[in-house]
């Protein structure tokens, strides 16, 4: 049992290193604007996960990405949801192959800009 608690935490480890890891390269990538094409809040187990579906353009081809973020309450998933639909959003995408992709919604988007208005 001992070796079950001590794998998860390991596993845990591992995805934080690799939040830190792909958050800090991927400081050094250009920037497009995206298109925020879907988002949803869903119950998973004992938590609600905020999912995102985003498409850009660079140099004239069209790629897309997914982006999600587990909350401990509907209304903090919802609260986030709400705040980005609103904005103009930015992903950061690997100059050497554009498919590849990264949002961090706390990191990469422009303050004070908007949506134009239908």
């Amino acid at each position: 049992m001992i070796w079950l608690f001590f794998g998860a935490a390991g596993l845990g480890g591992a995805w934080a290193f690799y939040q830190w890891w792909i958050a800090r390269i991927t400081l050094g990538w250009p920037v497009a604007e995206a298109k925020l094409d879907s988002g949803r809040v869903e119950r998973s187990q004992r938590r609600y996960v905020v999912q995102l579906r985003y498409s850009y353009f660079v140099a004239g081809s069209l790629y897309g990405g997914t982006w999600f973020k587990y909350f401990g309450t509907q209304s903090e998933a919802d609260r986030l949801l709400a705040s980005l639909s609103d904005l103009l959003i930015l992903v950061r995408y690997d100059p050497k192959s554009p498919a590849r992709s990264y949002f961090d919604p706390y990191r990469d988007v422009r303050v004070g800009d908007v949506k134009p208005a239908p």
